[in-house]
């Protein structure tokens, strides 16, 4: 750690002469320098460019705690950590999000322990900083389970945790108004606690999972009023075991030998070769067990895909542990990118821009074209087929090049999670010399239908170097336009190649901009111009614009659909990332599926999820126009076909028995041949509306969902799934069962 910041600690710690119970710092150097502090006396604290402020601290007093900074001119980021056997082990890292402080850090700190606080400036320049501590009482909204790991005999602690402000999870370490019920077989009449943790004694292998259950749940109530119910599950530590996922990177003919990395509990690497493990591969698109080897010798044969994925299932003493998939590539199609949500308002713009990255070298790729990389948008449409059932339409192709813009979104370009609306989705393929890498999703949402506000809209201007233009942000209230008024206030900045330059504008609403050549947005050039809206002191939400030539027609206000020269089968879902595909081996029939069951990695992401938010700020490649030629469109509907014909689409629509237990369901399932799995939707509306939808994901032909509410009526669907090519393929909706819950 550098001395001057030692030495600047030191002098603040000095000047405090009124000492009280509260947060005592440390150096990492020069510990002797520790002295307890005022709760809220300022802290200083500085670093040297490319440096971080780093100072060890801990409490006097078990309790809740808040760290912040000051706002000021810089922009910090704040990581805590704790230090466990000693390791420093991170605990919560908070950005600049904040109104009034850079970054804010609550937690639940104990007496004793030894807890670190990192303060870095985002651009890694020389700063000067004052931090806060203040005691802090936590706003509880909900509750939360911990799973349990342990060895059959030991005694367990069963904990419920506290979700409070932003989502956090912290320790009750005595929130007043607080109270517990404990109770066994999801009776909860049948209380046996109501201290704030329970003890289970000598845990037997029965009540462990996956073949066992503790059947042990808590009522966690605030002031009175229930806030949840939650359930516990017990994992044997002799069969809790992390199997890695693995992208495997082979030249075009060349064999790779294949084998599992396999941890155990304590991050120990198991000997693949234990005589208590066996092994069921299977390629991708095959029914078939290929191998029961420990190993398996692939060879890597691209034609018009360059991607595979090879499946290894994990079993020890015949039960299934855990399992993996190889994501084979092409070394010579090493690209990847993030799919991405973004917001828009009815007749606003929209734009999706993802950014390329050379996996290889990990580093983004700043001209793709160059590359011999080309990239197509489609759009998918949702089409009601009946009550509660829905098909999607072949892809619609609707431009080419390395960003899609939408000067004016109409209804049916959203994406909606209410059954009852149409929606779509849009796909980007990426390719690399008619070869295709990548399939992936982006959504659009309108922002007018969410409870959110703080969300980044793009707002797309069009013009000439040369001209002048006039960036004002639009600012919306419950779908309508408003002027605005002295209570909003605007601060400007621009992004150039991940470069943060604040603009200067008196805090002006409109930002004039005599527009150059790298001010438009196009291929090695990202320029996007960013307004932050603020009322009354409070930030509100972000405009980002971006200036597009007059010329760019890679835009849905331009560019008429073109259906591809391929017909694509039917597909109804979206693409999930291909480079994390679900695990989908043979994994023994549960009767009992627990929400909170830990199987190691193989938890089947949901298709209703959003993805990870497309950051066209951080993006700093861009290819602009159709970069396909006539010979390469033939080649790329051949790679369509590929994709999409190796394995038929179709899932035959499953049945469902539905019967109620206390507090919660019990689902049979007709098995559907080669399904990967079922998804389960129960809802306490017929129309299955977002708020209060429970959605499930089963790989066995039973399940029983927990945590719901007694002697209430709740509706139950169910549909099976497949995998092709990486792409998760429903099938029909079951009808819907209409049940009530035990009282």
């Amino acid at each position: 750690m550098n001395l001057k910041r030692v030495m600047a600690l030191v002098q603040t710690v000095a000047m405090v002469t009124t000492l009280t119970v509260g947060i005592s710092f440390a150096s990492t150097e020069q510990t002797e320098a520790a002295d307890n502090i005022q709760l809220s006396s300022p802290i200083e604290i500085s670093a040297q460019e490319n440096e971080e402020a780093e100072y060890e601290f801990s409490v006097s007093e078990t309790g809740y705690y808040k760290i912040y900074s000051e706002i000021c001119e810089y922009e910090f980021y704040g990581t805590l950590y704790e230090k466990v056997n000693g390791e420093w082990k991170m605990l919560i890292n908070d950005e600049d999000t904040h109104t009034n402080s850079n970054f804010v850090i609550k937690y639940a700190f104990h007496a004793g322990t030894d807890y670190k606080i990192k303060v870095r400036e985002a651009e890694n320049q020389q700063f000067n900083a004052t931090v806060y501590v203040e005691k802090w009482e936590p706003d509880v909204i909900g509750v939360r389970s911990k799973n349990i790991y342990c060895n059959v005999g030991d005694d367990i602690e069963l904990k419920p945790y506290l979700v409070v402000e932003n989502e956090q999870v912290v320790e009750d370490l005595g929130v007043e108004g607080i109270t517990y019920k404990w109770f066994m077989g999801g009776n909860d009449e049948n209380i046996i606690s109501t201290d704030s943790s329970y003890i289970v004694k000598n845990i037997t292998s029965d009540q462990m999972e996956p073949i066992g259950n503790l059947d042990i749940g808590c009522t966690v109530s605030k002031n009175g009023e229930m806030l949840d119910s939650v359930y516990f599950s017990a994992n044997d530590i002799e069969y809790t075991y992390e199997v890695e996922k693995t992208v495997v990177y082979v030249d075009n003919g060349d064999s790779v030998a294949l084998a599992p990395t396999i941890t155990d509990y304590y991050g120990n690497k198991v000997d693949i070769n234990d005589s208590r493990f066996t092994y069921k591969w299977y390629q991708e698109g095959n029914e078939e067990c290929i191998s029961t080897q420990p190993t398996y010798n692939f060879t890597g044969k691209f034609d018009n895909i360059a991607t595979t994925n090879i499946e290894c299932g994990v079993y020890k003493d015949g039960r299934y542990v855990g399992g993996a998939w190889f994501n084979i590539i092409d070394k010579q199609c090493a690209y990847d990118f993030e799919e991405g949500i973004v917001y828009a308002h009815k007749d606003g713009s929209a734009m999706l821009a993802p950014t390329i990255i050379d996996s290889l070298n990990n580093k983004v790729v700043k001209d793709p074209e160059a590359e011999g990389l080309t990239m197509e948008w489609y759009k998918i449409t949702r089409v009601k087929t009946g009550e509660y059932e829905y098909n999607y339409t072949d892809p619609v192709k609707v431009g080419s090049g390395f960003h899609y813009a939408i000067d004016k979104v109409s209804s049916s370009d959203f994406y909606s999670n209410d059954d009852e609306k149409e929606s779509a989705y849009f796909e980007a393929r990426l390719y690399k010399e008619g070869k295709l890498i990548y399939i992936k999703t982006f959504e659009i949402y309108d922002v007018d239908e969410l409870e959110e506000e703080n969300v980044e809209l793009y707002q797309i201007v069009r013009t000439q170097a040369g001209n002048t233009v006039n960036l004002v942000p639009e600012i919306y209230k419950h779908g309508n336009y408003i002027e605005s008024d002295e209570t909003y206030q605007f601060t400007w900045a621009k992004n150039v190649d991940d470069k943060y330059i604040e603009i200067e504008n008196k805090n002006d609403k409109k930002l004039v901009v005599n527009v150059s050549e790298n001010d438009i947005f196009k291929d090695n050039n990202n320029t996007i111009y960013r307004c932050f809206i603020y009322k009354d002191g409070e930030y509100i939400r972000e405009a980002r614009f971006v200036i597009l030539s007059t010329d760019d027609n890679n835009t849905g206000a331009i560019t008429k659909p073109v259906t591809p020269e391929v017909t694509t089968p039917e597909v109804t879902t979206k693409t999930p990332e291909a480079t994390t595909p679900e695990v989908t081996t043979k994994t023994p029939e549960a009767t009992t599926p627990e929400v909170t069951n830990k199987t190691p990695e193989t938890n089947v992401p949901e298709t209703t999820t959003k993805s990870s938010e497309i950051n066209s700020t951080e993006a700093t490649t861009k290819a602009v126009g159709n970069t396909t030629t006539q010979a390469n469109e033939s080649s790329i509907a051949s790679t369509t076909e590929a994709l999409v014909a190796s394995t038929e689409t179709k899932v035959e629509k499953t049945k469902a028995t539905v019967k109620t237990i206390k507090n919660a369901v019990k689902i049979s399932l007709k098995k559907v041949k080669n399904a990967k799995g079922y998804e389960i939707q129960i809802s306490n509306t017929k129309k299955f509306k977002n708020k209060g939808l429970i959605k499930k994901t089963v790989k066995g032909n039973s399940a029983v969902v927990k945590k719901l509410k007694g002697n209430k009526k709740y509706f139950v669907r169910v549909r099976a799934y497949k995998i092709v090519n990486g792409k998760k393929v429903y099938g029909a909706w079951t009808k819907i069962k209409a049940v009530k819950t035990k009282k």
